[in-house]
């Protein structure tokens, strides 16, 4: 109870997610892993 300040440091999500540039940061990262991850299925399954 008198060691609020370890708690804190654990949860250091809520500041990535009021960080806009990481949220896009990350979707953009996905989408990119998502096309290439399609483009390689694609090429090899009819290339």
């Amino acid at each position: 109870m008198g060691y609020p300040h370890i708690i804190q440091p654990k949860r250091s999500t809520p500041a990535q997610q009021t960080n806009p540039l990481g949220l896009w940061g990350s979707l953009l990262v996905h989408l990119v892993l998502l096309i290439t991850f399609g483009l390689a299925i694609y090429f090899r399954s009819f290339g």
